[in-house]
């Protein structure tokens, strides 16, 4: 009898916790959601409008933005092969930077050098950043989403490339 009844103690214990962990995912999926139309509030308020949405990677299901570990961070500031690259980890799908593209950044960067560059499907602008730091005379970074646009500006700017940057929509 103590047996069977160590046995049902142990299955409600089980049980409770299995709840708990889904209320736990509910809870961490609302935050999530949050989060989501915080950062589309806040791409509206800077200037991006409705077909920034096509290209919104932001997708709880495919890549949470809430780490499994510590504080969410809003931006990273990484360095690439000495050009600075912001990163935004919390976004999903959406952090800014395609890691598996970085020695073709370098190429670009050691081959612009007194020239002008078209960044096209740019992004966040990383290719035309490599080139600004390569010297590149001019760069023009060209993408269908005001939001990423912005990033790319922001950053070309903080690295004192403002002159020799445009972009198109």
């Amino acid at each position: 009898l103590a047996e069977l009844e160590a046995k049902k103690l142990e299955l409600q214990r089980a049980r409770e916790a299995e709840l708990k962990s889904v209320e736990q995912k509910r809870a961490q999926r609302k935050a999530e959601e949050a989060a989501r139309r915080a950062a589309k509030a806040a791409a509206k308020a800077a200037g991006a409008d409705s077909d920034d949405e096509l290209v919104d990677a932001v997708a709880a299901e495919a890549a949470p933005i809430t780490p499994l570990f510590g504080a969410p961070v809003a931006e990273q500031l990484i360095g690439e092969h000495g050009v600075p690259q912001a990163v935004h980890l919390a976004d999903g799908l959406s952090t800014g930077i395609f890691l598996d593209q970085r020695d073709n950044r370098r190429r670009v960067r050691e081959r612009s050098t007194g020239k002008r560059v078209i960044n096209l499907f740019a992004y966040t602008g990383a290719f035309g950043r490599a080139a600004l730091a390569g010297g590149a005379h001019q760069v023009v970074d060209v993408d269908a989403s005001g939001r990423c646009l912005g990033w790319a500006r922001t950053q070309a700017e903080a690295m004192g490339h403002g002159e020799r940057y445009a972009q198109r929509r």
